[in-house]
This record gives structure tokens, sequence and C-alpha cells, in this order.
């Protein structure tokens, strides 16, 4: 592996930074990732026996949806209703 490739982040230095960082965002904002290369890296890190914290969601994951309503409206569009 190059390891001066565009785009690589030294193992080490991923750790160190998630282990200090408050959340996701801090992560990808100090490593220049984005989200997803940011949690699929420490997935496989814990996947490999690295016991890397996590963070819990911010508000707006945790939005309850009614999912019974979305379940009929998409039932009506799909009967060519417009709701």
């Amino acid at each position: 592996m190059n390891f001066a490739s565009p785009g690589f982040i030294n193992p080490e230095r991923f750790i160190r930074v998630w282990q200090k960082a408050t959340s996701l965002q801090e992560v990808c904002k100090q490593l220049e990732i984005n989200k997803a290369k940011a949690s699929n890296r420490a997935a496989l890190l814990r996947k490999k026996g690295v016991p890397l914290k996590k963070f819990t969601r911010s508000h707006g994951a945790l939005q309850r949806w009614d999912y019974k309503a979305l379940a009929e409206l998409a039932k009506s569009l799909a009967n060519g209703g417009a709701k």
C-alpha cells in the first residue's frame, strides 16, 4: 500500500482523533473526510478488535416517524392520488 497516496489516513492518527473527538462531525472536520468514510473506518477497526467509542446520534436522527401514516401516503400516491 502506498502510504503517501491521497486520502490515506494513518490508523494511529485516526484512532487518536476519534477518541479525542466529541462527535462524528468533529472527526470529519479534523481528518477532512466525509461521514461515510469515517464511520466505515471506525466499523472496520472495531471488527478488528479496536475498542473505539461510539458517538450518539444528533437530534435530527432521533426523529420519530409515523410509519403508518407514511405507508398510507405511499399507497395513496401509488394509486394516482396527489396529496
